[in-house]
């Protein structure tokens, strides 16, 4: 008995050691948390898109802030994912928010929460993923400017202008072609 006891945590610790490494190698930021809204697990990616070194702990959890974009109105808690599904038992995916960094930066996230179920289906928890998507809405900004140039160059040039495929498709033609 003795033995298999040993086996058994053997067996959990090696468990929790993969599934802390399957948890820290997402690109994603994740948060757990239990029903009183403590994290009790964060990885890696979370710190770096916070730009935290230390993971959260119950004394730092509520200062975390973020607004929607284009709005300079914070969060109120219950606006959080992660806090509508801990009090109400709500999902959310992929809702836009921009956070500020603990050096003061704000950054684009895709924030989706969702509850998590204890055997009554009560809530005992939650989880939190968090995408950084800074970048890629930057670049978005910058193709739409960089388009938006284009078409206005083609269409008012007094020359005739045609876009082609390679086989001579014409894509796009101005007014003066």
């Amino acid at each position: 008995e003795q033995r298999t006891r040993e086996q058994l945590a053997d067996s959990l610790e090696h468990d929790k050691s993969v599934f802390r490494q399957v948890v820290d190698a997402l690109p994603v930021g994740v948060w757990v948390a239990d029903a009183e809204g403590r994290i009790l697990l964060e990885n890696a990616s979370s710190r770096r898109i916070w730009g935290r070194e230390q993971s959260v702990d119950a004394d730092t959890g509520g200062l975390f802030r973020a607004r929607r974009p284009g709005s300079e109105k914070a969060l109120s808690l219950i606006e959080w994912g992660l806090m509508r599904a801990l009090r109400i038992g709500e999902t959310s995916k992929n809702e836009a928010i921009e956070i500020e960094r603990a050096d003061g930066r704000f950054r684009t996230v895709l924030h989706s929460a969702a509850p998590l179920l204890g055997p009554e289906k009560e809530v005992v928890g939650a989880i939190a993923v968090n995408e950084d998507v800074t970048e890629r809405r930057t670049l978005i900004a910058q193709l739409r400017e960089t388009e938006g140039r284009f078409v206005a160059l083609f269409e008012k040039n007094i020359d005739a202008m045609l876009l082609t495929k390679s086989d001579g498709t014409v894509l796009r033609a101005n007014a003066e072609a």
